[in-house]
């Protein structure tokens, strides 16, 4: 049968047990086999072909909600985006909403990352052959579709003020390492630097996992977290390094994925949460109200004057929604608009979707505003929701195809070479 994207649970997960197989362990003395991970992407950066795998699940079983969730939180990248190329004059409310519909989707992304990778590593690495593996099957993973949409978006760059920078835009893009300098970070497709800060949580990843090892290390996680907050508090946005395109300023949100997934695994759940959960409105009416507080999120930022630190306040609500989908679907509750066949098919291609879009509307832009010397605000209204009906369209239609042909395909050469 051809690849479907979904990865069994076996395939890629430590086996099932307690927390004993944490770094670099002796698999002689504790009697594993090596395994070979092989998981999800997710983002902030970032967006999983894959089906999320449950911890400690049967090799058939998902946590299809938080697939179908990438799709989401892509789509409030692509609607931030037409907003700031220009689509739709909105009231201001609906310009601070909107426009910060981005920030909720990277968001998302980053704390989700932290806690699929938690649920399929929760048993940590057992030496340094099972971490390599790791950092390749990450590698394999973004890579493929970040190099040939950065490459594509090439023409522009070259024409732009930019183009002197290029040898060391192309360096660092190449290396992943772009978003460490502020004269590269979001140059050639300027979405790609929430790859570069998703890469760099990869590389932290062995050393944070040890957190959820047991109980006291989850209790030391947490205090981590806390004064990680306090730590960015201190340093403020006065720089890119105090901004939240430096990666340091984001480990916050993954590491809060990460604590999330230590919860999960060991099932903690008050009685009455998990009553709730079972019951289908009750669910429902709980993923209504986190999502609409991550909506209204720029609302309470702004009032609290912490416009710069919204990152901090959207991780609170993105854990509570992705705890709260993981944790009812265990109990076999589901929501059909994110778990539906397509729903989860936008999620196995949310990747190149989130790459994909924004490339695709700087194209249109410069047509139309280099070329043709038409600017998108002042066509008319209905020509606008046309042409952002059609660049959608024609995004998920890319993204399709790069999924198939490009992540697919690109990610077994990959592995294959260097596994």
């Amino acid at each position: 049968m051809p690849d479907s994207g979904r990865i069994p649970l076996n395939e890629g997960s430590p086996r099932h047990g307690c927390f004993y197989t944490i770094l670099f362990i002796d698999r002689q003395k504790v009697g594993l086999q090596p395994v070979q991970p092989n998981i999800n992407q997710a983002a902030e950066a970032l967006p999983s072909h894959h089906l999320t795998p449950v911890a400690g699940g049967k090799q058939d079983e998902t946590i299809a909600s938080l697939t179908g969730l990438r799709i989401y939180a892509a789509l409030a990248v692509f609607f931030s985006h037409m907003y700031h190329f220009h689509y739709f004059g909105l009231p201001p409310v609906g310009v601070l909403l909107v426009s910060s519909l981005g920030h909720l989707g990277v968001s998302l992304f980053y704390v989700l990352s932290g806690f699929v990778l938690c649920l399929r590593y929760h048993q940590g690495f057992q030496d340094k052959a099972d971490i390599r593996a790791f950092y390749i099957a990450r590698f394999a993973r973004v890579y493929p579709v970040f190099l040939l949409t950065a490459l594509l978006a090439l023409p522009i760059e070259w024409f732009s003020a930019f183009r002197s920078q290029l040898p060391m835009t192309l360096g660092t893009q190449a290396t992943l390492t772009h978003c460490l300098l502020p004269q590269t970070c979001g140059r050639l497709n300027d979405v790609g630097w929430s790859v570069g800060i998703e890469a760099s949580f990869y590389v932290l990843f062995p050393a944070l996992l040890l957190l959820v090892s047991n109980s006291k290390r989850l209790i030391a996680g947490v205090l981590l977290l806390g004064l990680s907050l306090w730590g960015l508090q201190l340093l403020g946005v006065d720089s890119f390094y105090g901004s939240a395109r430096f990666f340091l300023n984001r480990v916050p949100e993954f590491l809060m994925g990460i604590l999330a997934g230590g919860l999960y695994v060991r099932q903690v759940q008050p009685p009455l949460l998990k009553k709730m959960m079972g019951n289908g409105k009750a669910l429902t009416v709980m993923t209504v109200s986190l999502a609409c507080a991550l909506f209204l999120m720029p609302l309470l930022t702004k009032a609290l004057g912490v416009e710069n630190y919204y990152y901090l306040l959207l991780m609170i609500p993105s854990t509570g929604l992705i705890y709260l989908l993981a944790s009812a679907e265990r109990q076999k509750n589901t929501l059909p608009w994110l778990t539906s066949g397509l729903v989860v098919l936008g999620g196995e291609i949310s990747y190149s979707f989130y790459l994909v879009h924004n490339l695709l509307l700087r194209y249109i832009r410069h047509g139309f505003g280099v070329m043709a010397h038409l600017k998108t605000e002042q066509m008319p209204v209905w020509i606008q929701i046309a042409m952002a009906g059609a660049t959608l369209l024609l995004s998920l239609l890319i993204s399709y195809f790069l999924y198939q042909q490009v992540e697919t395909v690109w990610r077994k050469k990959i592995r294959a070479w260097l596994g």
